[in-house]
């Protein structure tokens, strides 16, 4: 004979477990919809170390929920990358597992398809997707390891053609909204960003135009191509900055002695997103300001390091 308690008990059991897998439905149906893009939030995706430095991952955060999901893992290190313009797919470089050097790929979502863009036998980095989403630019260092140049990958042919070829590493190109510039940085100093230089070009080709020195670096150009953000050590340690296109009003938006880098403007150009090692344990986390430098706060707490943010469009 059963006696009212079992029954009682029973009731809890069953009560708790349809509560749980309640929860794990929600969870399993509000992830489907973030990656597809279907709620109007803030999002952006970055790369996730582990503490080993053995294996990264590209992440998808959704600010207002503070929920982060994994989209696309590799053994080795994934870096920078880039949405398509309509918020469907993000090109990166990473490595392949039988040579060398790193190739352009693409991973399209919510499918999370995988496919390569470019073969070697080069080390290609630093793909950023045109405001059209049909070509690429990139860097490449097919002439020598201390000679990286700017290339251009169009997406519907798979032909590479180069931009600029200069005499330094030139490389982290970066398209202009309105799609007729790109800004990069050169440096004559090996793989250090010591006496870099910040400039703008033509896509089309011509003369680059010098913007800003002092060791600075990494440029993201504001929604509305006015403004260009970017790091520099011309103060001592590695800040954020920003400066108009045309070279003026220089400004300074970060002060701290860890350093900061990798600045991303979100899509209505209110904020900026970068990287910084200000937390207790020293590793790498990705914060939030405003577009003057004010109101930085933390927005990924994970045991991963995290690097590149990138605003979802």
């Amino acid at each position: 004979m059963r006696t009212p308690a079992r029954y009682f008990y029973l009731v809890i059991v069953m009560i708790c477990f349809a509560f749980a897998l309640s929860f794990l439905l929600l969870i399993a149906l509000l992830t489907a919809v973030l990656i597809g893009g279907q709620f109007p939030t803030s999002q952006m995706a970055y790369v996730a170390w582990d503490r080993a430095n053995t294996s990264s991952e590209i992440r998808l955060l959704d600010l207002p929920h503070r929920l982060s999901t994994g989209l696309f893992g590799a053994f080795g290190q994934i870096d920078t990358p880039s949405w398509s313009p309509d918020g469907k797919t993000l090109y990166f470089a990473t490595f392949r597992s039988e040579r060398i050097g790193r190739d352009i790929a693409a991973v399209a979502l919510p499918t999370r398809t995988f496919r390569w863009l470019t073969d070697g036998p080069y080390d290609n980095n630093t793909p950023d997707v045109s405001p059209t989403g049909d070509a690429i630019l990139f860097a490449s260092d097919t002439r020598s390891a201390s000679q990286w140049d700017i290339f251009l990958l169009d997406l519907a042919s798979g032909a590479v053609s180069p931009v600029f070829e200069g005499g330094g590493i030139d490389g982290q190109p970066a398209w202009s909204p309105d799609g007729e510039r790109l800004s990069f940085d050169t440096s004559f100093s090996g793989y250090t960003e010591s006496f870099a230089t910040l400039y703008l070009l033509d896509v089309a080709g011509g003369e680059p135009e010098r913007i800003v020195g002092s060791n600075s670096f990494t440029g993201d150009w504001s929604p509305d191509g006015e403004v260009i953000a970017f790091v520099s050590s011309r103060d001592g340690s590695y800040d954020i900055y920003r400066v108009n296109s045309d070279g003026t009003n220089l400004r300074r938006l970060t002060e701290h002695p860890s350093g900061d880098f990798s600045p991303a403007w979100s899509p209505d150009g209110g904020l900026i997103a970068f990287v910084s090692r200000r937390t207790a344990d020293g590793e790498a986390h990705i914060y939030v300001m405003k577009a003057d430098g004010n109101a930085a706060h933390l927005v990924t707490a994970e045991i991963l390091s995290a690097f590149y943010p990138t605003w979802r469009p």
